[in-house]
């Protein structure tokens, strides 16, 4: 939580003169929005004792996705002719919501526009997001690249071709494809 004071870098609305724990506390209410604050709660909850067997379960969760991208990624897997280097998934269930329609839904609600990402962090690897077009509303699609643990060059090179595919005019079809 230090992170979010305020004091080195990020959101600062309290100028010189303010004790540590105001400026803490108003730069965490202001700087911070619903979503956050509802997971920031959501986790002092489950390291609580309360929450404690939540907590064991959610452990036993991400080391079995762990071990699921340890199977994929590793040669002993059903096809042993082939290795899998890279995963390629959306980013987000569809396409980006508008600020209107952020502001409407609730904190579980707008997390469901994290669920690809959200595996691939608790499995620890390395991951980027490539924009690779627009809906028919006009809102960007990406798409997600997973590399193995410790090949973020394998996934940053991979990243770098799709980019080039999409930015030339020669593969534009691809991009309306999506629409």
């Amino acid at each position: 939580m230090s992170k979010y004071s305020g004091v080195q870098f990020g959101y600062n609305d309290c100028g010189d003169m303010v004790t540590a724990e105001k400026l803490f506390t108003i730069n965490r209410m202001k700087g911070l929005g619903p979503v956050v604050h509802h997971r920031i709660i959501a986790g002092m909850y489950f390291l609580s004792y309360h929450g404690r067997h939540y907590y064991e379960q959610a452990l036993r969760v991400r080391q079995q996705i762990y071990n699921d991208f340890q199977t994929i990624f590793s040669k002993n897997h059903k096809n042993k002719k082939e290795t899998v280097d890279i995963i390629l998934t959306p980013v987000t269930l569809s396409s980006a919501p508008s600020v209107k329609r952020m502001k409407e839904i609730g904190p579980v609600e707008s997390s469901i526009y994290d669920t690809y990402t959200v595996v691939v962090n608790l499995a620890g690897l390395p991951a980027i997001s490539v924009p690779v077009g627009f809906c028919k509303e006009g809102f960007p699609l990406g798409l997600q690249v997973i590399g193995r643990w410790m090949d973020e060059v394998t996934m940053m090179k991979v990243a770098r071709a799709i980019e080039l595919i999409i930015n030339s005019c020669k593969y534009q079809y691809f991009v309306t494809y999506l629409n």
